[in-house]
Order: C-alpha cells, then structure tokens, then sequence
C-alpha cells in the first residue's frame, strides 16, 4: 500500500481541527494527520543536534497546568512522550515517582499521568506513560502546532529542543 502524505496546508487545517475538538475528525482525516505527524517528527529530529537521544521532538511551549497535590504550573516544553514544568521553589518530586497533570491545551484540557524523569529546584520532567487516546492527540498535535512555526523558512528552529541540563 502507498502511504499519502498530505500537503502542509493539509495538515496543517487537520491539526488546527484537532486542537479546536478532537472528536471532529472523520477517521480518513485522522489517519491523514497521524500520517503528517510522522513526517513532521522525522523531519524535526533530522535537524537537532543529539537527535539519537529523543525517539520524538521537543518544542518550547508554554501552557497553564495542574500538577496534582502541588497546583498551578506552567509548561516549559511538550514532547510527544513527555512535558518540562515550571514549578514552585521547592517542589520536590522524586525521580520516579509517580505524576499526574492537567494542561490546558487551547480549547482543551489533557490529562496525563506518569513517573517523574528529573527535577531541579524549579522544574520537573514528566514521562508521559498513560494517556487517554484522545488527550494524546491533543498533545502531539500541539507539539506539531509548534514544529511547524519553527521549521518555517527563516525561524532558526529557535524553538526545538536539544539537550539541556537537567533533562
């Protein structure tokens, strides 16, 4: 079977529909986006230095959150698998501990769970490992939303992420 990739403009309607509800689109435009998703990804981390390191891309982004038993966060960067916090002075959570978050996404709020990767005094690593089917769409699509302001002709690519301290 041919594999169709859509046009930027294509994708980038469906990934605009996605983040407004994401159980407005029709299967045939869902498996279009999963399709541009994946060569938006591949060329992402094409262009980042370490790239061997992350299996998926990493923007800069920054979205209110609720970082259960601490409250109110803020995003640093979105992956497809995982989420940077801001979070409160002297928050300390664990290296695999248990987490849970609540991102307000646009018009949507995502809910993810999973184990802490790293922290600092000030920011938390979260490795996404549960994650409703659509909540995850969400989320990837607002890494996509931000892979294609960033690999437009003349952005640098300031947003991608490379390797950080801490990370």
């Amino acid at each position: 079977m041919l594999l169709r990739f859509p046009s930027p403009h294509t994708f980038e309607e469906r990934n605009r529909a996605l983040l407004d509800d994401p159980r407005a689109l029709p299967p045939a435009d869902l498996l279009l986006w999963r399709q541009g998703r994946d060569e938006l990804a591949r060329r992402a981390l094409e262009g980042q230095q370490e790239a061997s390191r992350r299996r998926t891309p990493r923007v800069d982004a920054v979205y209110p959150a609720f970082l259960a038993g601490y409250g109110g966060v803020f995003t640093v960067d979105l992956g497809f698998e995982g989420v940077s916090l801001r979070v409160c002075a002297g928050t300390r959570l664990r290296r695999a501990e248990p987490a849970s978050v609540r991102l307000k996404v646009g018009n949507q709020s995502i809910y993810l769970s999973g184990r802490v990767a790293w922290g600092s005094d000030d920011r938390v690593g979260l490795q996404v490992e549960q994650v409703h089917p659509a909540d995850e769409q969400v989320l990837q699509a607002a890494v996509c939303k931000r892979l294609l302001e960033v690999l437009q002709p003349g952005s640098g690519g300031r947003a991608l992420m490379g390797r950080r301290a801490g990370d």
